[in-house]
């Protein structure tokens, strides 16, 4: 009886260590291994996330049709100035603001070599005085272009955008990858202009307003990259 007893103890014991070694069931993920995963993103796979949705986050420059009617071109100089005058380089970037179409955002590119080269050299402090220096030196030439051309805030004027890219890429260092986070902030602030940029826009009565609009979509950006470098960096 004694025996019977042990042999249904054992058995009992042996299937409840088999259900424990068994297979377990499936995991299904949830929100936090979301989370998880995103945490573990590299800086490369945000910036190419943040460029992928770049088409879809500015809407309101209708950037499909803008596509299929895309013509690549470059704009005459207006009459009256020469790309050799000193205004009228600085003004157009060494004349990218003259390529055409979105002159704004080839600005904003062609500001990309040169920043990232006085970061490399000087730090986000010599990018930061170079950003300053640079706002000084194109409100005059955006004032000087503006007045020759009779458009204020003419669209070849892209020195207000090496300024503003400049200031957004302060936080980026040598991250080229931070680099490209800054571009994408810029750009979306430099398009929809929050507030005081709509107000340096609309007054449009000089090179200062030409210039201030894309300072502040600039700090906007600043911040947003800080954010970035914060969160994804290694200490």
């Amino acid at each position: 009886m004694a025996s019977t007893a042990t042999t249904t103890a054992t058995t009992d014991k042996t299937g409840a260590t088999g259900t424990e070694t068994g297979t377990p069931p499936a995991h299904v993920p949830d929100s936090h291994d979301l989370a998880v995963a995103a945490s573990g993103m590299t800086v490369q796979q945000i910036g190419l996330l943040l460029v992928l949705l770049l088409p879809i986050v500015i809407w309101r420059e209708k950037i499909w049709g803008w596509i299929k009617k895309l013509k690549p071109r470059i704009k005459p100089i207006p009459g009256g100035m020469k790309l050799t005058e000193w205004h009228c380089w600085l003004s157009s970037w060494f004349g990218s603001g003259f390529l055409r179409p979105a002159p704004g955002t080839i600005g904003s590119l062609a500001a990309i070599p040169f920043g990232y080269a006085i970061a490399h050299v000087s730090g986000p402090i010599g990018l930061a005085l170079a950003a300053l220096a640079l706002l000084c030196i194109g409100t005059v030439a955006a004032d000087r272009f503006g007045k020759k051309s009779g458009a204020v805030d003419d669209q070849s004027i892209v020195v207000d955008e090496v300024v503003g890219m400049w200031i957004a890429a302060i936080p980026a260092e040598g991250h080229m990858d931070l680099w490209w986070v800054a571009f994408f902030l810029f750009r979306l602030f430099d398009i929809y202009k929050p507030w005081p940029a709509s107000f340096f826009d609309n007054r449009s009565i000089g090179g200062i307003d030409v210039m201030m609009d894309d300072v502040v979509a600039g700090i906007y950006a600043f911040l947003g990259t800080c954010g970035v470098a914060m969160f994804y960096l290694p200490a």
